[in-house]
């Protein structure tokens, strides 16, 4: 379950925007918006799933970085829980809802 929470949700950010970068550098659309998660603080039972999103705003921070002198600017957005059946049998609600 590790190897595959990882290479979904950091591994594919990785790729995927290895080759968009590629592109990027023939045009003068230069904005990367990466999808993490507040579980990249760390939830109970989601160890993957938060190495994962940890990875992905670490990677957001570094490219931002490496790559501005490039004019390649790099965004994350990180939401929080949203009231889906998934979440409900995963998490305690009484965490997140009031």
């Amino acid at each position: 379950m590790w190897e595959k929470v990882i290479r979904t949700d950091l591994s594919s950010v990785f790729y995927m925007t290895v080759h968009v970068v590629e592109k990027m550098m023939q045009t003068d659309k230069r904005v990367v918006i990466n999808i993490s998660s507040i579980a990249a603080s760390g939830n109970a039972g989601q160890s993957a799933y938060s190495a994962a999103k940890a990875g992905v705003n670490a990677l957001t921070v570094v490219w931002a970085k490496e790559l501005s002198p490039m004019k390649i600017r790099f965004v994350g957005i990180a939401p929080g829980f949203t009231g889906t059946d998934m979440t409900l049998r995963s998490v305690d609600k009484s965490a997140w809802m009031p």
